[in-house]
């Protein structure tokens, strides 16, 4: 039976019949990213936010939540 893919972002894994949401792991990367970037450009110029440690791991949260996916039905 076919599956539905409900999103451009969602990869079907050849082995499994799960869905791994492409959109969710983008989206974590770029938390992730724009959290280095925020740290290193604050700490450059003299500041430590403590922000930034704190959405990277949200970022790396949600990148394996994508990573995970989900059992399709």
């Amino acid at each position: 039976m076919p599956t539905q893919i409900t999103s451009f972002l969602a990869f079907e894994h050849p082995e499994k019949d799960i869905l791994m949401n492409g959109g969710q792991v983008l989206a974590g990367i770029g938390m992730m990213v724009g959290a280095v970037v925020w740290f290193v450009v604050g700490y450059l110029a003299g500041y430590i936010f403590f922000y930034p440690p704190i959405l990277l791991i949200i970022g790396l949260v949600t990148m394996v939540k994508g990573l995970m996916g989900r059992e399709s039905t």
